[in-house]
C-alpha cells in the first residue's frame, strides 16, 4: 500500500531535472527580451528621440532670431544717410548673434547632428566678424556726421543776419551778430564738437582710403586746439558788441591764433565731407566693405536650408 503511493521509480527521478531546464529556459528567454527591449530602448532614444529634440530646438532658435533680426534691416534708417541708425541696428544686430550662439552652445548636439551644429556655428562666427568689422565704420561715420552737423551750427551764428524790408524798398546791410549771440551758441557748440571729434578719431575704421584715416586723424589733432582758443576769446569780448569789431577787440596775436583756427576747421570738415559723400548708411547694413561677404550670404542661405530640411523632417505635430 505504501509502495502504491509513489510513483514509478524512473518518473520520480527525471522530475526536478525537468523543472531546472524549464526555469532556466525562461529565464533566458526573460534576458534576450530584456536586451532586446534595453537595445530598441536605446536606438529610439539616440538615433529618434534626440535627434528630434535638437532639431527643433534648431529651428526654435533660427526663427526666434529671424523674427528679431527683421526689425534690425534698412527699414530702421532713417534715410541712407542716418548713420547714427545704422550703429544702432549693428549693435542690436551684434548682441542677438552673440545670444544665439551662448543658446546654440547649451545644446548637446548628438552625433547625426554634427553638419547642422557644424553649419550653424559656421555662420555665426562668420556672422560676428562681419560684424566686427562694420561696427567700428558705423561708430566713425555717425561721429563725422555728427561732427560736420555741429559744424554748421557753428558757423551759421557768424553769418550776418538779412534784415526785413517792406516790399520794393532797396535791401539793407545785413546786420553783424553780437559776440554775445556768438557765445550763446559756441558754449554748446564747441564741447560737442571736441566730444564728437574725439569719437572720430578713436578706432580707425576699415576701408578708408581718400582721405585715410591718418590724414583725419593729423588734421584733428591740429585742429581740436583752435576750438578752445575760439571759446575763449569770444568770452573775453561785450556780449553787446558786434562780430564785426573782433580784430579791433582781441590783441594782434589772438587775431593770429583764432584766424589759424578757423583755417584748421576748414581743412579737417574738408575731409569729413570728402568721407560723408563717399558713405551709404544701407551699405553698412549689407557689409558691403566685409571682404567676405559673398561668403557670408552663402553661409546663410546654406543655414536657411539646413534649416528648412529640418522644419519638413522633424517638425510635424
Amino acid at each position: 500500500m505504501v509502495q502504491d503511493l509513489w510513483p514509478a521509480g524512473s518518473a520520480s527521478g527525471s522530475l526536478p531535472h525537468e523543472q531546472g531546464s524549464r526555469i532556466k529556459t525562461i529565464v533566458i528567454i526573460l534576458l534576450a527580451m530584456a536586451v532586446l527591449a534595453v537595445g530598441g530602448g536605446s536606438f529610439y532614444y539616440f538615433q529618434i528621440y534626440r535627434p528630434t529634440q535638437y532639431a527643433r530646438a534648431i529651428i526654435r532658435i533660427y526663427d526666434a532670431a529671424m523674427a528679431e533680426g527683421r526689425a534690425y534691416g534698412t527699414s530702421a534708417l532713417k534715410d541712407s544717410a542716418d548713420y547714427a541708425g545704422a550703429r544702432d541696428v549693428i549693435r542690436k544686430q551684434r548682441l542677438l548673434a552673440e545670444q544665439v550662439k551662448g543658446e546654440l552652445a547649451l545644446l548637446d548636439s548628438p552625433p547625426a547632428m554634427t553638419g547642422v551644429s557644424r553649419t550653424f556655428k559656421e555662420f555665426l562666427e562668420l556672422n560676428l566678424a562681419a560684424l566686427a568689422e562694420t561696427e567700428p565704420r558705423a561708430e566713425f561715420l555717425a561721429a563725422a556726421a555728427d561732427f560736420r552737423a555741429e559744424m554748421k551750427k557753428f558757423t551759421a551764428v557768424l553769418q550776418p543776419e538779412l534784415p526785413s524790408a517792406p516790399s520794393g524798398a532797396p535791401a539793407r546791410p545785413p546786420t553783424p551778430p553780437t559776440a554775445g549771440a556768438v557765445r550763446l551758441v559756441w558754449e554748446e557748440a564747441i564741447p560737442h564738437l571736441q566730444s564728437f571729434g574725439s569719437a572720430l578719431v578713436r578706432k580707425e575704421p576699415s576701408g578708408l582710403v581718400d582721405p585715410s584715416f591718418t590724414d583725419l586723424r593729423q588734421a584733428w589733432q591740429k585742429a581740436e586746439p583752435g576750438l578752445s582758443v575760439l571759446l575763449a576769446i569770444i568770452r573775453k569780448l561785450n556780449p553787446q558788441s558786434s562780430i564785426a569789431t573782433v580784430p579791433q577787440n582781441v590783441s594782434p596775436e589772438e587775431l593770429k591764433r583764432s584766424e589759424a583756427a578757423f583755417a584748421d576747421l576748414g581743412i579737417l570738415s574738408n575731409l569729413i565731407e570728402r568721407v560723408l559723400d563717399k558713405a551709404n548708411a544701407t551699405d553698412l547694413l549689407s557689409f558691403r566693405t566685409f571682404p567676405r561677404q559673398a561668403e557670408l550670404s552663402e553661409r546663410a542661405f546654406e543655414l536657411y536650408q539646413t534649416t528648412e530640411n529640418l522644419r519638413k523632417r522633424y517638425d510635424r505635430p
